[in-house]
């Protein structure tokens, strides 16, 4: 019966802080706050990953974009059809290469792959910590900001569209 009252605290929690208006400066600061050593707590009602699968788990990592508009917007993607999982919207990114300096440059690396973006264009603003899948991967989602005029290019072998979805639709 925990579980499940720490998951609905978890969801009210959230849901409060979307329904607050948030400006970039805010939203930057808010998530500037996690660590990469944090495990961020499994949204869905499903059983927590084992020790062991988190022991062997493989290495990959998201590019969480927020570019300043007069309207913050999130950068998506839409999987190509011909990869797996395609037609999926998610964030750029992938699994750690062993050139990766880590997972940071795995989610710049991986962005600049997927939809041509250089790792200039992005700040850095912080590691919202990390999340295991019951497939058995590490997640580690990384937050960047981005110019207004950010210009991007999808590689149509991985990326069918590239989406911004304002944050105030979230």
């Amino acid at each position: 019966m925990g579980e499940i009252d720490e998951a609905s605290e978890a969801f009210a929690q959230r849901l409060s802080w979307s329904e607050a208006p948030l400006t970039g400066a805010a939203m930057v600061q808010a998530l500037s706050k996690g660590q990469a050593d944090d495990e961020l707590v499994n949204p869905h009602f499903e059983p927590a990953v084992s020790s062991d699968l988190k022991a062997r788990s493989g290495r990959s990592s998201v590019a969480i974009v927020i570019v300043n508009r007069a309207e913050p917007a999130i950068l998506l993607t839409k999987r190509s059809a011909k990869i797996r999982f395609g037609g999926q919207f998610c964030f750029p990114g992938g699994r750690e290469a062993p050139e990766d300096a880590g997972l940071q440059q795995t989610a710049l690396r991986e962005t600049f792959e997927e939809i041509n973006v250089l790792p200039s264009a992005l700040t850095f603003v912080g590691c919202l910590g990390r999340y295991f899948t019951h497939a058995g991967y590490l997640i580690e989602p990384h937050v960047f900001t981005a110019d207004a005029d950010l210009s991007f290019r999808a590689d149509p072998a991985e990326v069918a569209e590239i989406v911004m979805v304002p944050v105030i639709e979230l």
